[in-house]
Order: C-alpha cells, then sequence, then structure tokens
C-alpha cells in the first residue's frame, strides 16, 4: 500500500483496539473474506484519532468523523451518539485536522480554524461552556493547530502563537486561571513553526529552533527537576536545532536536525525507551557506529529490532528467555547488535519469545525460547547463541510459537508448536525440525496469525492458502470448525499482494482491493456487524455517498 499520499498519522485508542485482536467484544466473527474500507493513502490526506473518534480530511479536501459522538466531537447533532462509518462534516474544503480526547479542529481552504466536541472548559474557545455538535469559527489565517486534552493552540500566518482552553496548570503560558475563553497570543516575542499541545501541558518550536515546553511539569514532561508547573516557558537543551516535536499526554519527546531524538517524562511503558520510570532519554547511539542511520523496523509486543544502512541487525526491548538471543538482563532498554550468524541481514521476525532474522546470504538463524521446536534446531530448551536452521531461504514469518519460511524454490515449510494445526502437516504434533507444508511461489507473501497460517501457492491463477485455529473464521473457507490442521483455500481470492494475520487475517489483491476475515472483536476488519452477523458471503463496506 503506497503511503506517499499521507501526510499525518495519528493512532488513537479506537485504532489501537481495533488492532488488539480480542475475541468477540463484538460479538462477530466473519467467516468468509470480505471488502475493507479503501486504503486510506490513495483518498486521505490527513487523520486525526482522539480518545474513542476518528477525523479525516480526504485528497477532494472533504472532512469526515467517526467514532463516539456524545460530546460532539465527531461532528454530528447530539441525537447520535456513536458513528459506525465515517460521516462527513459539514460541506467545506480542508487542509488538516488535530483531535484530542473529546474535541477536533480543523483548518479550511480560507485558513480559518473550526472547533467542535467538548467545551466545558472552553477548549473549542466558544465563550459559552456549552459543548458545540457542529463546526464553530474561532481564528482566522492559521497554519497549524494542536488539540489538548482541554486546550487548543493555533499558529497563524504571521508566525504568531495563539491559544485558548483550560489553564489550570499554566497550559497557555498565562499565570494559572481557570479557562481562556477565546483566542489570545501568547509569548508575543517569538514567531512560531512548530505547536503540540499534551495532557495539561505545551510544547512550540520557534522560527529560530529553539524547543520551548510550559505547563504541567509533575513527571518532568517540561523541565527536569523543577516546579510542579510552569508559565514561564522552559527551554530544552538551550542552542539546539530543534525540527519537530510530539506529546505523549504526560511526556515531551523531540528530534534534533541531526536526527537523534530525545525523550522526557512519565515512562510507565518505557515509551521514551528507557527503563526507568521517567527521566531523559537521548537516542542512543551504538559505540563505533555514529553517522549510521536506520532503515528497516521490526516489532512484536515488547520487543524491537532494526536494520541499519550497514545491514547490521540491532534488537532491545523485552529478552526474557534470550528472546532476543542475548544474555544480557531480561530487560533492554538500549539496542544491542546482534552478534552469530551473518553480518549482514536483510529480515527479522520477532515472535512472543523468540527471533528468526534472514542473513543476506539467505541463511536462518533463530534464537530464544525452544520449547515448542520454533528455532527449528531440533533439540528444544532456551537458545542464547543463534542457531542456523538448515537450508536457504527467501523470508520467514514468526507466530506466537511457530515459525514458518519459504525456500529458494518456493516451498513453505513451517515448525514449532502446532495446537491448532497451524504448521498446516495435517496433524496437530509440534515439530522441532522445518516440516514441508505447500509449494508457493517465490518471494510472494507468507503470514502467520495468533494459531493459523496463510501463503501463497504456485499456479497460472495463483490462490491464497491457510490452515490452523479457524475458531473466528479466520482461514476463511466457509466455516468455523475450531481448527483444521490440512491446507485450504481462501474462497473467492486470488492474485494476493500482501498478507497479514492476527486473530483474523487480510489480504491485499490486484487492482489494490483490500479484503479482511476472520475476527471482528474490535473492528479489525473493517465494517461493523451486518444485520445476520452469520452471512457467509463477502461483506462489502464502502464509504457513505456524499
Amino acid at each position: 500500500m503506497p503511503c506517499s499520499v499521507m501526510r499525518w498519522v495519528a493512532l488513537g485508542y479506537c485504532l489501537a483496539a481495533a488492532l488488539a485482536g480480542c475475541d468477540w467484544v463484538l460479538g462477530i466473527q466473519e467467516r468468509l473474506p470480505i471488502d475493507a474500507p479503501p486504503p486510506l493513502p490513495p483518498q486521505w490526506i490527513a487523520v486525526a484519532a482522539g480518545t474513542a473518534h476518528t477525523c479525516a480530511v480526504g485528497v477532494d479536501n472533504s472532512l469526515w468523523c467517526w467514532g463516539e459522538n456524545a460530546r460532539g466531537q465527531s461532528g454530528q447533532p447530539d441525537t447520535i451518539e456513536e458513528l459506525t462509518v465515517p460521516t462527513r462534516v459539514g460541506d467545506r474544503l480542508w487542509t488538516t485536522v488535530a483531535s484530542s480526547y473529546d474535541h477536533s479542529c480543523a483548518i479550511d481552504d480560507a485558513k480559518a480554524v473550526w472547533c467542535w466536541g467538548a467545551n466545558s472548559q472552553n477548549a473549542i474557545g466558544a465563550t459559552t461552556s456549552v459543548d458545540h455538535m457542529a463546526p464553530t469559527r474561532v481564528l482566522e489565517d492559521a497554519t497549524a493547530v494542536a488539540t489538548g486534552n482541554s486546550h487548543t493552540c493555533a499558529i497563524r500566518t504571521d508566525e504568531t502563537l495563539w491559544c485558548w482552553g483550560r489553564n489550570f496548570e499554566s497550559e497557555l503560558a498565562l499565570p494559572a486561571s481557570p479557562n481562556e475563553p477565546a483566542p489570545r497570543q501568547i509569548l508575543t516575542d517569538r514567531r512560531w513553526k512548530k505547536v503540540a499541545a499534551g495532557l495539561f501541558h505545551t510544547c512550540g518550536i520557534t522560527t529560530d529552533g529553539d524547543l520551548l515546553c510550559w505547563g504541567e511539569n509533575l513527571n518532568q514532561q517540561v523541565a527536569i527537576g523543577g516546579a510542579a508547573n510552569y508559565e514561564v516557558p522552559q527551554p530544552i537543551e538551550p542552542g539546539t536545532d530543534w525540527i519537530d516535536v510530539a506529546l505523549h499526554p504526560l511526556g515531551t519527546c523531540a528530534v534534533r536536525a541531526d536526527g537523534r531524538l530525545r525523550c522526557q517524562g512519565f515512562n510507565n511503558h518505557a515509551q521514551l525507551g528507557a527503563i526507568t520510570q521517567g527521566g531523559v532519554l537521548v537516542d542512543p547511539v551504538p559505540t563505533g557506529e555514529l553517522g549510521r542511520t536506520w532503515t528497516r523496523v521490526f516489532a512484536s509486543a515488547d520487543q524491537t529490532c532494526a536494520l541499519r544502512d550497514d545491514l547490521s541487525l540491532w534488537c532491545f526491548g523485552n529478552n526474557a528467555q534470550h528472546a532476543l538471543g542475548f544474555a544480557a538482563p531480561n530487560d533492554l532498554a538500549q539496542p544491542m547488535r546482534v552478534a552469530g550468524g551473518s553480518e549482514a541481514w536483510r529480515h527479522a521476525a520477532v515472535g512472543g519469545r523468540h527471533l528468526c532474522a534472514l542473513g543476506a546470504d539467505g541463511a536462518l538463524w533463530c534464537a530464544g525460547t525452544d520449547g515448542a521446536g520454533q528455532l527449528g534446531s531440533g533439540t528444544g530448551g532456551s537458545k542464547v547463541a543463534h542457531t542456523q536452521v538448515p537450508g536457504t531461504w527467501r523470508n520467514v514469518a514468526v507466530g506466537s510459537r511457530s515459525v514458518c519460511a519459504r525456500d529458494q524454490d518456493g516451498a513453505v515449510w513451517c515448525w514449532g508448536a502446532n495446537n491448532a494445526g497451524q504448521l498446516g502437516d495435517g496433524t496437530y504434533v509440534a515439530k522441532q525440525r522445518p516440516e514441508y507444508i505447500v509449494t508457493g511461489v517465490v518471494d510472494r507473501p507468507l503470514a502467520l496469525g495468533t494459531d493459523h497460517t496463510c501463503a501463497q501457492t504456485e499456479g497460472a491463477d495463483p490462490v491464497i492458502r491457510c490452515w490452523g485455529l479457524n475458531g473466528a473464521g479466520q482461514l476463511g473457507n466457509g466455516t468455523s470448525s475450531n481448527s483444521d490442521p490440512s491446507v485450504k483455500r481462501v474462497t473467492t481470492l486470488s492474485h494476493p499482494l500482501q498478507l497479514a494475520a492476527g486473530t483474523h487475517t487480510c489480504a491485499v489483491t490486484t487492482g489494490d482491493i483490500l479484503n479482511c476475515w476472520g475476527s471482528n472483536s474490535k473492528g479489525q476488519l473493517g465494517f461493523m456487524p451486518p444485520p445476520d452477523p452469520r452471512t457467509p458471503y463477502p461483506n462489502p463496506v464502502l464509504l457513505p455517498a456524499t
């Protein structure tokens, strides 16, 4: 899926939940492939996510919102509390949109800022504290807008900064006061090029490249070791040239002109790239590798691996049971170079507690726990050193406790856990060495879900074949039997270009058509339940007519 058209991306709770892969929250599991919404890049230029609502601007500059609307944050009448499909907001033309907890703001083609949603603390710039269900014009001549929990800031064409809304923690850089009901210019002695808003703090980058932050500082998100709140903006690393800034609710991350990343603030999930519960992290540059850049990244729930431009592979995160192949402590807060095996890598796949990486020479190496035989070594146990899987390989995919790889001839081989038949060999017996499964197409898609596998096979009319757990219909063969250890063809689909799997499966086919099937517990199939959730045929989901 091309991403050149995409300009801004924001992930909120609604999208994260849709990718979580839990079962039965919506009470529906699809058995057959269905059409998902059209891919975003060809159709959208901006997207923003609040706590439970999303807004996006189309390439035709139309604005659409969906999700929760109890306070008007999706821009629709108060009689509609929840929007299950994208719904157009007004008929104006828009250039960008920002969404936060319960309100949104957008800039139209005339450079005016409009806001809507929760207004109990004047976040949408209206003089009353009544929620607004439709866009309200707030400010003229704007080039950028940022939304916080209950405050909003915008930069105008003359590079001045204007803010309004909640100010209990001085998030408007004014003496602490309840609210500022209308836009007010702040920090008048500066000119600005970037602004970002967090839960109760704000940061901006001046045209000179200075990074300044103000507001709540209980988690050191504004200044290390300082006061609880800051009315006066605090410089971050004075004299440094900054180019971008983004805020966690209680943290701050910014990028310097030299390409390094600096974060500070609350760190309960290591979102700052460190194990500590707070403090500062400067992007760690491995010893002797100054000047190198990152080219690809691979991630699991709590581990990350990345390739550098010299084809070296580095990993960090949870190393319990030597999951990343290091003898170091369980948690690695800084990238460590993968040693042993190949010196030049082209791909890596990170599982629950194991890692498999493909060398540039086609050799496949695995490390970590081998309790189900997922390392392909035939010995079991855990391996600190990377162990080579016999053969020469083209690509590899990793599930929670199993591995599948495609050899130079296109054949698919699998090994590891097989409790749901995810190895596709017709049994439920785990395998400690690669087992031949099916003939496929060299360099074509291969995907492992939680406990099922899908691959493209060869022939004049290549198709998708899946095997393993099927309780949610993730095999796409028209049934929802608990599991099937034999290889099954996905009904109605052919010529796949990309495959991805979780508790569900998605495929991009020729014509750039996206189809998804399997569990829809979090809306991960891209549509809301049909009237009859048992409907055993493709269910197209299209954007509503303008």
